[in-house]
């Protein structure tokens, strides 16, 4: 696939020949251009892997290998024994990284993966085991192998596609944002990398248009200028041919010219306001005549000790003590009352009294003329003190920008000026309005104290005023000797502008198409997102119906455009319930694995996949769908190639179920196990454990080893008899396998012993396999060939250890009261079971017969090749239906 540059410009250049196009047009080419790709190949990966090598991880000391059947693995491990080391391992194997540590909620600087990945002992501290994962597969009958040593971050190179779906990643897909969904399942789709080249694309493809759009793709800043110029004062948009726009540029040049002479501007052609207004000094404040006299005879005024007169005269008694004096005389009777005589003293108080009067009457006099005329001053006196300042925007003073000049902080310097003189003069308007009320000392000198501020202040806002309109002034002056030399500089190059214009609308188109290009292109990428998608739904449906349980509803998807990328909504049927919203949590893990399932085989059809306890919250029916219809259909076809499939698991109903429904499959299906060994230092250490009778003859000698001191304990001559028992089970059931139809064929069905296996044991048929030994020990001693020559003594020995059981295994059910052999014949007899374990060799990885399979041992192991017929062997004598 090309890259998001080159996809890109291709269109940028279909686009560019296309000059003034429709936009059905351009969205043709598009279409064209943006083509998508065929779908993924059904069968990409035409192998198998072999085995799967652990070291140092988590609970992982030194190296464990897992070997894979090509059908169906079984790895039984129960909690804290493994399972989750083994999926770290294979995912940092494949990705780098572990699901874990790459989701996005939860604690994530507590989840790294080099901090707890690492084996490490009981006190959390690292060991000298370094960690260490290694595949071995076969493609296309080419061995090869692929090592991840511990590079955070970086998968293994070359590793094969092997999909892993964790326990933790059930939901994954369900649990994202819509457009991290689309894009998830997109690329599960086979359109992930072209979803991220289609969406580069168009970023590039917008970013592009808004380059040419940009008057800053002009050669220079006067080009700029002058183009962005010639645009505002005529129409550039048409197609105008160039010779017309440079007669349009050099007019419109000569009259800028014409205007920057002294006088010249007509109507309509002046300047700007703020270029033009000067900036006004503040009027000057001219101190009152006499109201420093006023205000100090106002002061001495009420300063003067009042006079005061008896509460007890009123007035009509002032009257009355007037005609008293005039007409009274000493000696004679009062004319008051016509009763008493006048006395002399009598007559003198009275003038005393009369006299206190007038000097009260004086006082009130003078204080009433002196207030009357201080509130006919503060009436009349309103100085001129408006300043007509001009109110400029932020746009205007910006347009005085002047190198080492700046206007603009004059111009604020002197505004502040104007603020706090506006300010001043209400306060004094305020105490004049007062004093004209209230006349008074106080009010009058709180005017004489208004007066003086202002003249204090007016000295501050004169300079300021002087300095703004003097940096404007000299601005003003650049501003004309500059806009004549750019009127002059587009009238010489009116031809170059004209030229710069046609370009610029030739960009503009272009610029418009890219535009409608890169719509084009992201709509493209949602419909063919949505194509691949919808064309996905069925799909998981179907696993759905097979994995989930009953009356889990069918999904759609849906798919929505989005700001920057398409969304997608899982809905549940036909209607527009969210199955997040809808389901219940059984059913969401099943329909996340559907999903997994079903992008699986759209992305890698064939490839081996790894599924992570799927059962935890299923019930047991449901558990039956899935270990029967669910991994039949990944193993593919009972007899033949299909998906290899490790199915991990502590759920021992689903181990019993995948034995019984696949177990006599082919290729065959093997089971591993893990344990927690407690005893190696310095820590516990996870072992993988295959289930074969080599695993079990290795468990009765081991516990015979270690209980040396402990000879002929009742415990230990029962736990040895049950070990033997189980071994001796294994070696039979497996040399069903070997004589049965996936090995040698002596034995053309064995769905019988099969079915009683689990129930009765494969003891209870010995009969049947004792019948097909001696035939073949028959037809080989009649051959003379010497390959045969230890197939009597295997055979003896098996019989004879059969025969023997008895002894040994006197109660096969293990009740209380059965009593086994001695330990000194228990050990003979072991000696037996391993040996004859032994000649499978199938859990023997150090001596895997090469070229051999896992899942080959029935044709390929030891006891295969002692019981094989050669080419000069009766085999149809024997056995008629291999003829």
């Amino acid at each position: 696939m090309e890259s998001a540059k080159m996809l890109a410009q291709r269109i940028e250049r279909e686009i560019e020949s296309l000059g003034e196009a429709s936009e059905k047009r351009v969205k043709e080419v598009v279409e064209h251009i943006a083509i998508p790709p065929a779908g993924p190949s059904k069968h990409p990966f035409n192998g198998y892997v072999e085995s799967v090598r652990v070291q140092g991880i988590r609970s992982f000391g030194a190296e464990q290998e897992l070997e894979l059947s090509r059908g169906l693995t079984i790895l039984y491990a129960e909690n804290g024994t493994g399972k989750t080391s083994i999926i770290d391992a294979v995912e940092l194997l494949t990705k780098g990284v572990t699901t874990r540590a790459s989701q996005p909620a939860g604690p994530a600087g507590e989840v790294k993966d080099e901090n707890n990945v690492p084996y490490s002992d009981v006190d959390g501290k690292l060991t000298d085991i370094e960690p260490n994962v290694s595949i071995s597969w076969i493609q296309d009958g080419k061995p090869g192998r692929a090592v991840w040593n511990g590079a955070w971050g970086q998968a293994a190179a070359d590793a094969p596609p092997v999909q892993l779906i964790a326990r933790r990643r059930l939901r994954e897909v369900i649990n994202l944002s819509g457009a991290d969904r689309a894009d998830l399942l997109g690329h599960a789709a086979g359109l992930g990398d072209l979803a991220q080249v289609w969406g580069d694309a168009q970023k590039a493809l917008d970013q592009r248009g808004k380059e040419l759009s940009s008057v800053e793709a002009l050669p220079s800043a006067a080009m700029q200028d002058a183009v962005t110029w010639a645009e505002g004062v005529h129409d550039c948009t048409s197609a105008v041919p160039v010779e017309e726009i440079a007669k349009l540029v050099e007019r419109n040049a000569q009259q800028a010219i014409a205007r920057c002479a002294p006088d010249s501007r007509g109507p309509g052609e002046r300047l700007s306001e703020a270029w033009e207004a000067p900036l006004p000094r503040p009027p000057e404040v001219l101190p009152a005549a006499g109201l420093e006299d006023l205000v100090q005879r106002l002061t001495d005024q009420e300063s003067r000790e009042v006079p005061r007169l008896s509460e007890a005269l009123d007035q009509a008694t002032l009257r009355l003590l007037e005609s008293f004096a005039e007409v009274a005389i000493a000696g004679e009777a009062c004319p008051a009352c016509t009763v008493a005589t006048v006395t002399s003293d009598r007559i003198a108080a009275v003038h005393r009294l009369l006299e206190s009067v007038r000097d009260v009457r004086e006082y009130q006099e003078a204080d009433s003329a002196l207030r009357k005329e201080a509130r006919g001053f503060a009436q009349g006196f309103r100085p001129y003190l408006e300043w007509r300042f001009p109110e400029w925007d932020d746009a205007a003073v910006r347009s005085f920008a002047g190198e080492d000049r700046n206007f603009s902080a004059a111009y604020g310097e002197a505004r502040s000026s104007k603020t706090a003189w506006d300010q001043q003069c209400t306060v004094l308007w305020d105490r004049i309005e007062t004093a004209g009320r209230e006349p008074s000392a106080d009010s009058m000198r709180s005017v004489v104290e208004a007066l003086r501020r202002l003249v204090d202040l007016r000295e501050v806002a004169d300079r300021n005023a002087r300095a703004a309109e003097h940096l404007r002034s000299e601005l003003l002056r650049d501003r004309k000797d500059a806009e004549l030399a750019k009127a002059t500089w587009r009238r010489d190059n009116a031809r170059a502008i004209a030229e710069a214009i046609d370009a610029r609308r030739k960009r503009d188109v272009d610029a418009r198409n890219l535009r409608i290009a890169a719509q084009r292109l992201k709509a493209r990428r949602a419909e063919v997102l949505e194509a691949k998608l919808t064309a996905l739904a069925e799909p998981i449906s179907s696993w759905l119906r097979r994995l989930a349980p009953d009356h889990t509803p069918s999904v759609r998807l849906q798919v929505s455009p989005g700001a920057q990328k398409p969304r997608l909504n899982v809905l549940v049927g036909q209607g527009k319930q969210t199955a997040i919203g809808r389901l219940s949590d059984s059913q969401l893990d099943m329909l996340g694995l559907a999903v997994h399932l079903a992008t699986l085989e759209q992305e890698q059809s064939g490839a081996p996949v790894i599924i992570d306890d799927p059962t935890d919250m299923l019930d047991a029916a449901t558990v039956e769908k899935l270990a029967g219809e669910g991994i039949g259909d990944l193993l593919g076809p009972p007899n033949g190639p299909g998906r290899q499939v490790v199915v991990l698991t502590h759920d021992e109903q689903l181990v019993r179920s995948l034995w019984k429904h696949h177990g006599a499959r082919w290729p065959l299906t093997t089971q591993w196990f893990t344990e927690l060994d407690r005893e190696i230092e310095p820590t516990p250490q996870s072992l993988i454990k295959p289930r074969s009778p080599q695993e079990y003859a290795d468990r009765l000698k081991a516990l015979l080893q270690s209980n040396a001191d402990a000879e002929n304990r009742i415990w230990l001559r029962s736990a040895a008899g049950n070990l033997a028992r189980q071994t001796l089970e294994a070696i039979i059931g497996d040399l069903f396998e070997v004589v049965g139809p996936r090995g040698l064929r002596y034995l053309p069905d064995l769905s019988n012993v099969r079915e009683d296996r689990e129930k009765r044991g494969v003891l209870k048929h010995f009969d049947l396999l004792d019948e097909q030994l001696r035939k073949i020990q028959k037809m080989h001693a009649g051959c003379t060939e010497r390959c045969h020559a230890n197939v009597a003594e295997f055979i003896d020995e098996l019989l004879e250890m059969h025969a023997e059981r008895g002894d040994y295994l006197l109660n096969e059910a293990s009740h209380a009261n059965c009593v086994y052999p001695r330990i000194a014949q228990v050990r003979e007899y072991q000696k037996k079971l391993s040996k004859n374990a032994n000649r499978f060799q199938h859990a023997r990885r150090k001596s895997r017969v090469p070229g051999a399979r896992p899942d080959d041992w029935p044709e390929t192991s030891e006891w295969s090749r002692a019981l094989a017929a050669c080419s000069n062997c009766q085999v149809q004598q024997f056995f008629p239906h291999l003829s």
